[in-house]
């Protein structure tokens, strides 16, 4: 879209509206992310709203009765061994979160860490796991499993599509299993007339855009613990042509 900045716009739209005895319970809602004539990106959203006593019920059934923890009381570290950072798609260790990875076949698996003192993933205290840290976890597994089983460098693979499901809460006490199952590389080449894809690295475009290729790798990841899932992801990887 050029060097230069230019202004974002976020569109959200609000396509269902849950109320039970005049109050508001639920939102189903569709956001857009564009600019300069652009769409960058979509996303699906459904949030569904509880008082704090319907919230602590909640929380407390999940738990069998359970007090609930905080992680500000969460040690720092999570026993285990971190993966390297350049496998999982970053450059700094502290923006890790997998431990003990391995590679079995088309599957892969690890422990998720928890870095209850991490400023962006663990902004405020949490009595359970935050969603977005499992899907981090997720997203690195998917990459270290496309690395070690497809050969995809994690510098020209990036992620294009993900469709989530979650289930349960993540609690912080327990261990929580993340594992990945890798479909076979492929897809169709993108053209011209194929919808742009934007990455981290720019815009798939170019003198050459009618012999830029990439190939697709689909990736479900799997998060459990005690033997109970969690939330499952389908993800879309997609490998960019040097």
């Amino acid at each position: 879209m050029g060097s230069s900045p230019f202004r974002l716009a976020m569109r959200v739209h609000i396509s269902s509206r849950r109320e039970r005895a005049g109050r508001v319970t639920g939102l189903d809602y569709e956001i857009t992310l564009s600019g300069n004539g652009a769409v960058f990106g979509t996303a699906s959203v459904g949030l569904r709203f509880k008082d704090p006593g319907g919230y602590l019920t909640l929380r407390l059934n999940n738990r069998d009765g359970m007090a609930l923890p905080s992680s500000a009381a969460y040690p720092a570290g999570t026993p285990g061994a971190p993966v390297a950072p350049h496998l999982v798609g970053r450059a700094n260790p502290d923006n890790v979160v997998l431990l003990d990875g391995v590679v079995v076949g088309d599957s892969a698996q690890a422990l998720l860490r928890i870095p209850a003192r991490h400023a962006s993933l663990f902004d405020h205290p949490q009595d359970h796991l935050p969603g977005m840290v499992i899907a981090e976890g997720a997203r690195q597994l998917a990459l270290f499993a496309a690395l070690d089983i497809r050969g995809l460098s994690t510098s020209k693979t990036f992620l294009t599509s993900l469709d989530v499901r979650f289930t349960r809460f993540g609690e912080l006490e327990d261990d929580t299993v993340l594992s990945a199952v890798v479909g076979e590389l492929g897809g169709p080449p993108r053209t011209a007339e194929a919808p742009v894809a934007y990455t981290l690295g720019g815009v798939l475009t170019g003198p050459d855009e009618d012999e830029q290729r990439s190939e697709d790798l689909k990736v479900r990841v799997q998060a459990t613990q005690k033997g109970e899932e969690l939330c499952s992801f389908d993800f879309t990887l997609t490998r960019i042509p040097a």
